[in-house]
């Protein structure tokens, strides 16, 4: 089976492969040098590949298939690289796999002829060659992007003085021994400080989760990012996710609803003993920390204060943060415009 894939970078990830959970495979298995798929010197565990082994071959190594393979039981091969055929020569892999070409990656073949076979089905049989991405065989989702580590989860205590610290979670379709995964974080969403990093716990295909706690979180909003490292140089680095920690003694307190705001909705500042200024700024910050709408909003009758968040304010849908400052106190909440 031929499906083409688009995946954004270059991590191989699957967990269920025809119905088989692949939490138990054998080992990874990597090309340290151009060579030939049976010698033990090409591969970093010196040992030519085997049943339920996810081989993977970066980008400038070549390895040169040089036998009719048995059929492998459950392999993966990821390619970066180039994988090439030698003329007749095979790989078979059964009852279930795949072979991953991901941009960048190439199979090359001397001759025409079937060169790889799942379960008796030749899915591809040169010689010209093949780019990718593209993938052979049986893995769950022909969607599949790639996308590396993704931050799911950052949270920190919004109501009262003692919150002290900010959790980032994220997990990553495929995880390797050795990996490093960097946790980054910015007051603007665009200049980024290293505030921490996390050693992977072992080769994983089941987007293991990993978390990083923040102890000395901005007040505030603040944008979190997590970059995975391999030793082999392959980095990817995670879309920004927003925090909002709010200190709030004896301010206002800040609501915006309805909650996504489909239309028309208000942002109400309320119970302001402490803010008797008399006004309060309030900005609308967008996902790269710019800020794209400020207004002056006046106390009402009631003590507090009052706006509203309609089409007019030509904001594009997306994530906000709304921030009120007054002279004593600032305020944060954040509003998904649809």
């Amino acid at each position: 089976m031929k499906t083409y894939i688009t995946p954004k970078n270059i991590l191989c990830s699957f967990i269920l492969l025809a119905g088989i959970t692949f939490t138990s495979r054998a080992a990874t298995i990597t090309a340290i040098a151009n060579g030939r798929w049976s010698s033990p010197d090409t591969w970093d565990v010196h040992r030519a590949p085997a049943d339920n082994d996810t081989v993977v071959i970066y980008a400038g190594t070549t390895v040169t298939v040089d036998i009719n393979s048995h059929d492998y039981a459950y392999m993966a091969v990821c390619v970066l690289g180039t994988l090439n055929f030698d003329g007749g020569q095979k790989l078979n892999i059964c009852p279930a796999g795949c072979v991953i070409i991901y941009d960048g990656g190439l199979l090359t073949g001397d001759n025409p002829g079937a060169k790889i076979n799942i379960c008796g089905t030749t899915d591809w049989t040169g010689p010209d060659t093949a780019t990718g991405p593209v993938g052979f065989g049986n893995y769950p989702n022909s969607g599949y992007t790639g996308t590396g580590p993704t931050v799911h989860t950052v949270s920190g205590v919004q109501d009262k003085a003692t919150a002290n610290s900010v959790i980032a979670k994220w997990s990553s379709p495929i995880v390797f021994a050795g990996d490093v995964f960097t946790i980054e974080r910015s007051e603007n969403g665009l200049t980024f400080e290293t505030i921490g990093t996390v050693n992977s716990t072992g080769f994983s295909m089941a987007g293991t989760e990993y978390s990083f706690e923040d102890k000395n979180p901005l007040e505030g909003s603040a944008y979190y990012r997590v970059t995975q490292s391999n030793k082999h140089g392959l980095n990817s680095t995670s879309d920004n996710a927003i925090a909002e920690r709010t200190i709030n003694n004896s301010g206002c307190s800040l609501k915006v609803f309805p909650n996504p705001c489909t239309d028309d909705c208000q942002i109400n500042f309320t119970d302001c003993p402490g803010d008797n200024d008399g006004v309060i700024t309030v900005d609308m910050i967008d996902a790269n920390g710019a800020v794209v709408s400020s207004q002056i909003a006046e106390q009402n009758a009631n003590g507090g204060f009052n706006l509203h968040i309609d089409r007019s304010n030509n904001l594009a849908p997306g994530v906000y943060i709304v921030r009120g400052t007054s002279s004593k106190n600032a305020y944060m909440q954040k509003a998904i415009l649809k």
